[in-house]
């Protein structure tokens, strides 16, 4: 289909293009002329960012979903963290209001004067500052009312064919969906049994118990009053969620999903603050976020964060479900190829065949909006095609920022299609949806048509656990029912989504959860409970029904991989029961490890059949056995060789029995240690028994630097502790910093907090993801204060540096067939909780060695020692050695004469 465009012709800047400080774009095809800035503008600066997220999370492969989320948020806050720290010193030294860095867009915004902007926008950390000022909940929701005509049950659910999903027993259990909006009536019978709650936050303690930046955020976040308090009080949103989630309860089925789970997150009136709810989500768990509001070309939207936030999503495994706009008769306020706004105009996580270019990706399915009883398309659903490009040069040319470059990916000039949009349509006006104050009201627009999709997307992920936002993207869009001209066109994209049919593309509701190694040690085989490269080992495959419906007939097959070779590679797993388990019974599957694959985590591919249907899933086995070295373990109780230095005038770190100095009634050094008793010693600085003015760390650093220690041997470095951190009256300024060195002369930020956690918080870092593990690897903590009567505490216990490896070689024998002489060395790496018999031949007479004197064996983790005495003393030929450590790791063990 060939869509009416409305060309928006460049145009020259003039003299607003001596600005440093862009404040908006001056009057253009479908934009209003920028208000003049006020002195306490609410703005924002895009930080330049290091870190790709979709190219980032591919060195975790093999990892699960949860831990690699993990790990991007850290990367992405260490990342924004460096580069914030600059602009977030002038703004919080100038007096700033609501400051607040982002990680996920990778922005800085707060409320301060013209002279700060100017000075941030100079910074070359700083790529562009923009206006982010409040708009109305009118001009950002994409919904609307209309007659209430609908009779139960619901006529859309009918069409989407959600009702046959629910008759093979998936209702969205256990699938999180974030609903950015504008609350939710918590009280609403068809939604109080849905909803989301943190339950690693104890609900109102004051305390951010979780360490998630958001103090008593057990049901939520408001972000648009900065609160815990997440109600509706509009309607929109109880609205939105009672098309995901409504369960019928007070007599009418208008949810899709009726038993998901919404995170209840009620956005504010700026495009940071919607970020920041995206970000949320994307660090609490959330698989899908559905939203139905967008930023309006007229507004002069930064679409390169909306794009960066929907990388982090995608890279993070979200998908977001959003409402495309209700612009479609607003060409002049909002042309084609800015019809479709953010976030709906980001790309989706997989391109449909008739896509081109096929250039990048983001996490978005944009929804368009057709009539729920007609299912013709409403006029003013918005349309593309949805065009990223140098916007200066090619469309507007007092547009107020440059694009990067690798946004400027899918043009419309010069013949260039642009990128389709929307994605898909479903029902919108004329829909019925649960009421603030209950009951039901009238739904209508894009803002109705987005949740229905989410909720479907929801109805998929409880059949697949695993799915990726591109396998649910591709299983819509290939199942769609084409509307319109035939295959994809810009009005309805794909088509009408075929709840039944993308269900089913993903393939039976089969989830594999465990696959075990089982070493039996024949035929091939060392018994040491991994595999190892060359061993033909068998796996133990477990498989979940995700559904509440038993499933016949049900089989599991393993497919070769790359180094590996399936050997036996099926069986008949039979009926699973509703939310049951089925393993592969003994001798189960069995695969053999080729060259190559030593200490890498081999990927396989697990196909499950049932009921003519089938899914793929990879899998990745460790081969060899996952050694975890203790290079530093200490509760601090013994200085455990760490060092003190830094340029503070009071406040140095001190390792003593806290004592619980306060400041305005909270605690500003801890109480008491982290460690579980009779310890009772942590690092603390200062440490002043009343005055925290009077031991606190004052005008400088205080540095807490570690032992270095021997990390080469090992792939992976992770580092646990405990921290605590008190910075009062100057936040942004003051801070707690942990860095790792290679060398102990260059190092490398691991994390930084400017904000007060006082109270005893746990930090697992990944190390090697960050450093090259080296002989001389070493950390630091830092407590720092800038300057003025701040309070600065900072606390550290329990640390714990690990280096993990993959082992392939159980033993080594120093001499053929066994050490034979006072002195050798056989190398060992036991399984866990294992008994060690050693046999040997009695020592020769010859080179003073008396086979009449007693003898025993020693044991080390260290090839030079120390070794220290294990079993009895040996007068026959073998000694029976104590069980191994319950972790696996390597043993060294000589045969020692107990006389000279």
């Amino acid at each position: 289909m060939t869509s009416t465009r409305n060309v928006i012709l460049p145009r020259l800047l003039g003299a607003l293009a001596a600005l440093a400080v862009v404040a908006g774009p001056s009057s253009a095809a479908g934009r209003a002329p920028a208000a003049p800035f006020s002195r306490q503008a609410h703005r924002c600066a895009r930080l330049v960012r290091t870190i790709e997220p979709l190219a980032r999370v591919k060195r975790w492969k093999g990892l699960p979903t949860a831990e690699v989320r993990r790990r991007l948020v850290d990367d992405l806050r260490r990342d924004s963290a460096v580069a914030a720290r600059e602009v977030l010193a002038i703004l919080s030294a100038g007096g700033a209001a609501r400051v607040k860095l982002l990680w996920g867009p990778g922005v800085v915004c707060a409320e301060a004067p013209d002279a700060l902007w100017q000075r941030v926008a100079s910074l070359p950390q700083v790529e562009a500052v923009f206006d982010d000022p409040p708009r109305l909940a009118i001009e950002i929701d994409d919904g609307g009312d209309g007659p209430n005509r609908s009779v139960p049950p619901e006529p859309p659910l009918v069409a989407l064919r959600v009702p046959e999903v629910w008759d093979r027993g998936l209702t969205g259990r256990g699938v999180i969906v974030a609903l950015i909006d504008t609350g939710v009536d918590f009280s609403h019978p068809d939604l109080a049994d849905h909803l989301w709650v943190n339950e690693d936050e104890t609900p109102n303690n004051g305390l951010d118990d979780d360490g998630n930046g958001y103090v008593d955020d057990d049901r939520g976040w408001n972000f648009s009053s900065n609160d815990n308090d997440p109600s509706d009080l509009s309607g929109h949103g109880t609205k939105s969620a009672g098309l995901i989630a409504g369960d019928g309860s007070a007599g009418k089925q208008t949810g899709v999903a009726p038993d998901a789970t919404l995170m209840v997150l009620r956005r504010g009136s700026t495009q940071a603050a919607m970020w920041e709810a995206s970000q949320y989500a994307v660090d609490n768990g959330a698989a899908i976020i559905s939203q139905s509001s967008s930023w309006k070309w007229s507004f002069t939207p930064d679409y390169a964060s909306w794009r960066r936030q929907a990388d982090v999503e995608l890279a993070a495994g979200v998908l977001h479900v959003n409402s495309a706009g209700n612009t479609g008769t607003s060409l002049d306020a909002e042309p084609v190829p800015y019809n479709v706004a953010a976030p709906a105009n980001c790309p989706p996580p997989w391109h449909h065949p008739e896509q081109t270019p096929r250039a990048g990706l983001s996490s978005v399915l944009a929804v368009g909006n057709v009539d729920a009883r007609s299912l013709l398309i409403a006029p003013t659903s918005a349309y593309g095609p949805s065009e990223w490009t140098d916007i200066r040069a090619h469309r507007d040319a007092t547009y107020p920022f440059e694009m990067p470059a690798e946004y400027q990916d899918y043009p419309t000039w010069e013949g260039s299609p642009g990128l389709g949009k929307p994605n898909l349509v479903a029902p919108g006006d004329n829909s019925t949806t649960t009421a603030l104050g209950g009951g039901y009201v009238a739904y209508a627009g894009t803002s109705a048509a987005a949740p229905r999709v989410a909720g479907i997307a929801a109805l998929m992920l409880q059949a697949v656990p695993g799915a990726s936002p591109a396998e649910v993207a591709q299983a819509l869009l290939e199942t769609a029912v084409d509307k319109g001209p035939a295959g994809r066109d810009d009005r309805f994209g794909a088509g009408f989504p075929d709840a039944l049919a993308a269900t089913e593309a993903l393939g039976p509701p089969l989830e594999v959860q465990v696959v075990e190694v089982i070493d039996p040690g024949t035929p091939r085989g060392d018994g040491d409970g991994a595999a190892d490269e060359g061993e033909i080992d068998r796996l133990r495959i477990e498989v979940a029904n995700t559904s509440s419906q038993t499933l016949e007939g049900v089989e599991v097959r393993l497919l070769s991989g790359p180094g590996v070779e399936a050997r036996d590679d099926y069986q008949w797993l039979g009926a699973i029961p509703p939310n049951g388990t089925a393993s592969t019974a003994a001798p189960h599957l069995s695969v053999e490890f080729g060259p190559g694959t030593c200490s890498t985590r081999a990927r396989l591919e697990v196909e499950v059949r049932q009921g003519g249907q089938r899914r793929i899933e990879p899998v990745f086995v460790p081969v060899g056995t996952e050694i975890r070295d203790d290079l530093i373990a200490t509760d601090f109780e013994q200085p455990a060789g760490f060092g003190v230095s830094g340029s503070a005038a009071d406040g140095a770190w001190v390792r003593e029995q806290p004592v619980g100095t306060t400041h305005d009634g909270a605690l500003a050094n801890p109480d008491r240690d982290h460690s579980a008793d009779p310890a009772a010693l942590a690092w603390v600085t200062g440490n002043g028994p009343t005055d925290p003015l009077a031991a606190d760390v004052d005008a400088g650093s205080t540095v807490l630097t570690s032992p270095a220690v021997d990390a080469s041997a090992h792939a992976e470095l992770e580092l646990v502790y405990y921290r605590w951190f008190y910075g009062a009256d100057a936040a942004g300024e003051d801070r707690y910093r942990v860095e790792a060195s290679t060398d102990g002369t260059s190092w490398t930020l691991v994390e930084e907090i400017t904000a007060t956690e006082n109270l005893w918080r746990r930090r697992r870092i990944v190390l090697s993801d960050l450093i090259t593990p080296s002989a001389t690897t070493a950390v630091r903590f830092i407590t720092e204060d800038a300057g003025g009567e701040d309070v600065v505490e900072g606390g550290l216990d329990d640390l714990t540096l690990t280096g993990i490896s993959l082992d392939c070689q159980p033993w080594s024998i120093a001499a053929d067939p066994n050490p034979g002489s006072v002195g050798a060395t056989l190398r060992l790496r036991p399984a866990p909780g294992a008994h060690v018999e050693l046999s040997w031949d009695p020592p020769s007479a010859a080179g003073g060695q008396d086979p009449e004197l007693g003898y025993r064996v020693q044991r080390s983790t260290d090839p030079a020692g120390p070794f220290t005495t294990v079993g009895r003393p040996v007068l026959e030929h073998y000694t029976d050695i104590d069980a191994a450590a319950p972790t696996p790791r390597i043993y060294f063990y000589q045969v020692q004469s107990i006389q000279p």
